[in-house]
């Protein structure tokens, strides 16, 4: 009958019910686990919007460029430095550089050890 269907559904969705219901018991339990994923949408919020110029990359050298770059500057957001501090930086450093060089200093979160001293 559709009642014994019904209640089979149920207990079917019954284990995930009770999973989920322990993660949420864990983010209350637990104050280092965020109830929001707010920093995450905010991140890549920045990488939807581009997303549609981005289709139009000719080459994949290009896209992997881009990929780069957008890597670099979300690393810089991260270390709390500012991403066009960091680019003048690097801009200047790089040229300076053997072809073969160790490049490892310029990376954003060793250039925010280098900036403080």
């Amino acid at each position: 009958t559709e009642a014994d269907r019904s209640v089979s559904r149920s207990s079917r969705n019954a284990p995930m019910k009770g999973a989920s219901k322990s993660r949420s018991v864990n983010c209350v339990e637990d104050g280092r686990m965020p109830i929001d994923n707010n920093l995450l949408e905010r991140d890549i919020r920045i990488f939807a919007t581009g997303r549609k110029s981005w289709l139009f990359s000719d080459t994949v050298d290009g896209a992997r460029a881009s990929a780069v770059v957008y890597s670099l500057m979300l690393t810089c957001r991260a270390c709390g430095i500012e991403p066009l501090a960091y680019l003048r930086h690097v801009l200047t450093e790089l040229p300076q550089r053997a072809d073969n060089a160790d490049i490892t200093d310029l990376l954003p979160f060793n250039f925010a050890k280098t900036a403080a001293a």
